[in-house]
Order: structure tokens, then C-alpha cells, then sequence
């Protein structure tokens, strides 16, 4: 046990000099990227003398999630200060846009005991609440011996997750004792007990992302991107793709446009990075692209609209026919599928959804998900489901139930996180 934390915190000092330099690399485009080092190795400057609670919400997607536990944390208690942390710099901007001056933000300190236990001393948190599964050894192990309470909230631990954990289990063994798991489901809180959490420690209280609630003024964003997307009779949008499903996608894309000449597809990569790349892809396959980062306009002759920004994605949904969720034709796990769902939009994802199992069970049992495997059977898909709108329509507002169905969670999480910050 001993020589496996040993061995950790030699990898980790190690790895530092290769985790600034990709930061100085990925500069060359963005140098905001250059920015903060020091928060890295736990040099902050907490601006409030009260404990403040702690979140650490990794990245973009994570911020997104946070969202309606934190909002409902603040109206319930809005004189207790919030310091948020993320890893990377595109959560870093979703903090300060949904946020403001509401929160506190640094980066979350690289794992080596120094620089954990430095950021800990200085912010001296009420608690430290991580967002589905940021699970960091000397950052738990830093808490344990501070006392600090560890909320794992919204988590999630698919078999392939559970299998790797339980690879390096005598790492963590000495840990599970000292956290608190809300787990997103029945199955993973068995995980999280089986790996040494106490049972008693481990709530199952669902997934906050069913607790999206949309409001008037999401509607009226949906239908400005509605507008935005030339107001096409069928838009079918591909969100949060990784390399190599646009490919499929635009492959299925040909063949659909021979039965739906005026279908406009629209494409929102998952990650910044990779932007231009796929711009350049679209172009070479001799597709007509406008961007939405150059304010570009869909014209008659556009064939592909690329949603090359950030924190636009749930207002796109909310103006398409149809939505492919990417991360799931490639073995990255899947992505949200709540949130077209909420918009009552229907949709299709890849057999590669073990990040969201449960979810993916439950929207296709009540009819509301369609399973595509490659880029024939994403198409006839497509044909079939924008060809039959009575259909189509059905089957999304099945979705939309299933979401509606499944609130709930936000409040018995920030159930437990009052419990362990000991205020009423």
C-alpha cells in the first residue's frame, strides 16, 4: 500500500514538467492557457475570511452539471462564500459565464502532497464537493487528514471505471472510509460499496442532469438558433463528436440527402481543440459549411452549419428535429442525451454509451432512443425518423417524459451536502 502511494507520488512530481508543457503548447492558440500556473501548485488567495464550500467540477461538462446544484445551494444558503475549481480552461470560462461574480475560481491544484496541501491551508474549505468521478489520491487523503468532509456528488462509476479502480484498489482503500457518495444510480453505488465505501456513506439519489429545468428564455435562445440555422423544414444536429464519428456522420450525411435534399445538418464538436480540423473535413468531403464562430449566416446552398463554440450546445438542441449524441460511435463513453430530451427532441446515439448506461436503458425502453451502429444504419435512421413526423413527434415527447419523471435529484443531494456542512 505504502509502495503503490510512493510510487503514485513519484509518477505525479514526474508528470508535472510534461503538464506545463502541453499547457505552454495548447497556448499557441489560446493564451489564456499560459495563464495561472500557480493555482496548478496550490498558490491561491482566498478573498473571504468565512470557510467557503468547495466544488471542483473538472471540466465544461462538469460546470454544466454543477449548475443546478450550486444555483439551488446559493438560494438556500447566499451568505456562504463558493470557491469552484475546474482542470481545464474551457471550464474555467463556463465558471465566470454562468456564474460571474457570484463564485470564487482558481485551478485545481496538479495531485502531489505539496501542492494539495498548500491549496487546502489556504482555502480551509467547509467541505470539498467533487462532481461525478474526480477521484485525485492525495486530494482525498489531504481532506482525510484535515477533516474535511468529501462529497462525491452526481456520481457515476461505469463497470470499465469500477474494473480500473479495482486494478489500483490499494491505493485507495485507505480513502473510501473518509467520502460520501450520491450516486447517480442503484448499480453504481454497488460499485462504490464494493470498492470499500461504507454502506452507510453511499446514497442513491439519481442524476442532477434530469433536474433540467428549461425556462421561457431558453426557449426563445432555442428559437434564436432555430432562426440562426435559416429556419431549414428539418435540421438534424450532431453534438459533442470526437474524431472519427464525423466522418461517419458526414458519410450518413451524403446518403440522407438523396431522400432529404434540403436537410441542413449542424455539428458540434466536443472539444475546441479540434475545431478547424473538422471545419477543414467538412470542406474536403465538398460540403457548403457556414460557421458559427464567424457569425456566418445558412444560405440556400449550406449543407453543414459547424457550432464551432462553446455553451451553446443545450439551445441548439432545442432548435433541431433530431439529435445524434456523440461520444458514442467511439469508445469514449457517450455523452448527455437529457437535454435534447427535456426540448422533447428525439434521439440516436452509438452502441458505446457505458458512461450513461442507465439512462440509455431507460429512454430506450420507453421507446424515446434509437441505437446506430455506422453510417448506414445512422442514415436509414434519420430517413425513417424525419420522413414520419407524427412519429418523430411521439417519440419525443416519450423522452421528455422520461426526464420529467426522474426530478428530484438536486434536492436530496443538497440534502446531503447540508448534512455534512453541518448547517440547517
Amino acid at each position: 500500500m505504502k509502495l503503490m502511494r510512493y510510487s503514485y507520488n513519484i509518477l505525479v512530481y514526474l508528470a508535472l514538467p510534461f503538464a506545463f508543457a502541453r499547457l505552454w503548447w495548447r497556448g499557441r492558440h489560446d493564451p489564456a492557457h499560459r495563464q495561472n500556473w500557480r493555482a496548478r501548485l496550490g498558490y491561491i488567495h482566498p478573498q473571504t475570511a468565512q470557510r467557503p464550500l468547495w466544488i471542483h467540477a473538472a471540466s465544461l461538462g462538469e460546470v454544466i452539471a454543477s449548475e443546478i446544484l450550486l444555483r439551488r445551494w446559493m438560494a438556500t444558503y447566499p451568505n456562504m462564500p463558493v470557491w469552484i475549481t475546474t482542470m481545464t480552461l474551457s471550464g474555467a470560462k463556463e465558471v465566470k459565464k454562468r456564474f460571474g461574480d457570484r463564485v470564487y475560481h482558481s485551478y485545481v491544484p496538479y495531485d502531489t502532497p505539496t501542492a494539495v496541501k498548500r491549496f487546502l491551508t489556504k482555502l480551509n474549505p467547509l467541505a470539498a464537493v467533487c462532481m461525478e468521478t474526480e477521484l485525485w489520491p492525495n486530494l482525498m487523503r489531504s481532506c482525510q487528514k484535515a477533516q474535511i468532509p468529501f462529497l462525491l456528488t452526481n456520481a457515476r462509476l461505469s463497470l470499465r471505471s469500477f474494473q480500473g479502480y479495482r486494478r489500483v484498489n490499494a491505493l485507495f482503500k485507505p480513502l473510501w472510509p473518509a467520502i460520501y457518495v450520491a450516486a447517480q444510480t442503484q448499480a453504481e453505488a454497488e460499485r462504490f460499496i464494493a470498492l470499500g465505501v461504507p454502506l452507510a456513506q453511499v446514497t442513491v439519489t439519481g442524476s442532477l442532469k434530469f433536474d433540467l429545468q428549461l425556462s421561457p428564455q431558453d426557449f426563445e435562445r432555442a428559437a434564436y438558433f432555430r432562426d440562426r440555422f435559416g429556419q431549414r423544414p428539418l435540421i438534424w444536429l450532431a453534438a459533442s463528436t470526437h474524431e472519427g464519428e464525423e466522418t461517419i456522420v458526414l458519410d450518413a450525411f451524403a446518403q440522407i440527402r438523396l431522400t432529404l435534399p434540403t436537410l441542413l445538418l449542424v455539428i458540434a464538436p466536443r472539444h475546441p481543440e479540434r475545431f478547424d480540423s473538422v471545419a477543414a473535413l467538412i470542406t474536403a468531403r465538398g460540403f457548403k459549411m457556414a460557421r458559427r464562430s464567424q457569425n456566418q449566416i445558412v444560405e440556400e446552398e449550406t449543407d453543414v452549419f459547424l457550432q464551432d463554440t462553446l455553451g451553446e450546445l443545450l439551445h441548439s438542441y432545442g432548435a433541431v428535429d433530431l439529435a445524434y449524441v456523440g461520444g458514442s460511435l467511439v469508445p469514449i463513453g457517450g455523452h448527455n442525451m437529457l437535454e435534447p430530451s427535456a426540448f422533447a427532441v428525439p434521439s440516436i446515439t452509438g452502441p458505446h454509451v457505458f458512461n450513461f448506461l442507465e439512462i440509455t436503458q431507460m429512454l430506450t425502453q420507453a421507446n424515446a432512443l434509437d441505437t446506430v451502429t455506422n453510417a448506414e444504419t445512422m442514415a436509414r435512421t434519420v430517413i425513417d425518423t424525419l420522413t414520419h413526423p407524427d412519429k418523430r413527434i411521439a417519440k419525443g415527447e416519450r423522452a421528455r417524459q422520461v426526464v420529467a419523471a426522474n426530478r428530484g435529484a438536486v434536492l436530496k443531494q443538497t440534502d446531503m451536502l447540508a448534512s455534512l456542512c453541518q448547517v440547517g
